[in-house]
């Protein structure tokens, strides 16, 4: 995913966000705002900051793409672990809802 707006309409879909309304109100922030930062737009470091702390998902990894979507919680993972989620972040999005389904049908 090359684009912020890529990588926000990713999480939210992640994190079964579908109301984007309530994300406002609780954001503290116009709807317009979320349509705009979906679309494209840019968005503040400080509304960056906002999203990334409550949908819980790395600020690095929205704002320049790097890392996991969960980087920020891997911190006691062991080395193999990062490998993993590094290499499944070179996988298609086809191929990651394959392993994806396949890993939840375990």
């Amino acid at each position: 995913m090359k684009t912020i707006s890529n990588r926000l309409k990713y999480a939210l879909k992640y994190k079964d966000i579908g109301k984007l309304y309530a994300l406002a109100v609780d954001l503290g922030v116009d709807i317009s705002s979320i349509s705009k930062w979906t679309n494209n737009g840019s968005i503040s470091l400080q509304n960056a900051i906002k999203i990334s702390d409550y949908l819980d998902i790395s600020l690095d990894w929205l704002l320049l793409g790097r890392g996991h979507i969960e980087q920020h919680k891997i911190g006691g993972y062991a080395i193999e672990t990062r490998k993993i989620l590094q290499a499944c972040e070179k996988l298609s999005e086809d191929s990651l809802k394959k392993l994806e389904d396949f890993l939840t049908s375990l």
